[in-house]
Formats: structure tokens, C-alpha cells, sequence
């Protein structure tokens, strides 16, 4: 038990007094936001220029980063409970 308390205090709780998700949930959080951003004005300016189904593509590709972002981060998530359960 003493080794899954350690590893679990190493990785998400107990990180000089971080959260459970410590500063990586909120960057994560900032980063999809401001790709969002991004992609929500370049859209309307390609939509507004008269080739929206480029502006479609623009939005496409955003949500595919975002989307391995998130797949990314729940595959460290889940090889972290892995590691913890010893599976």
C-alpha cells in the first residue's frame, strides 16, 4: 500500500501543495480555449471572404487537435491508474 500512496502522491495530489490535477488541468484547459479562439476568428475571416467550405476545413482540423490533445492527456491518465493498480 505504502508504494501506490507514494505514486499517487507523486503524481497527482501532492506536488507543493497543487490540486489533484496540480497546474497541468488548467494549462490544458487555457490551451484548448485559446485554440478555440483561434479557430472560431480564422474561420469567420475565411467564412466572410467568401470560401466557407475552407473555413469548415480551418474548424475541422482545430477539433482534430483538440481532440488528440484530449486523447492524449486520458491515455496518461490512464497508464498513471495502471501503474497505481498494478494492472
Amino acid at each position: 500500500m505504502q508504494g501506490w500512496n507514494q505514486h499517487f502522491c507523486r503524481r497527482w495530489a501532492c506536488k507543493k501543495g497543487k490540486g489533484v490535477l496540480g497546474e497541468m488541468g488548467v494549462e490544458m484547459i487555457f490551451k484548448i480555449a485559446a485554440i478555440g479562439i483561434i479557430v472560431g476568428i480564422l474561420h469567420t475571416v475565411v467564412a466572410k471572404s467568401g470560401k466557407e467550405e475552407l473555413g469548415y476545413l480551418v474548424a475541422l482540423v482545430g477539433l482534430v487537435v483538440v481532440a488528440y490533445m484530449v486523447f492524449d492527456l486520458m491515455s496518461e491518465f490512464f497508464d498513471s491508474i495502471k501503474t497505481m493498480f498494478n494492472i
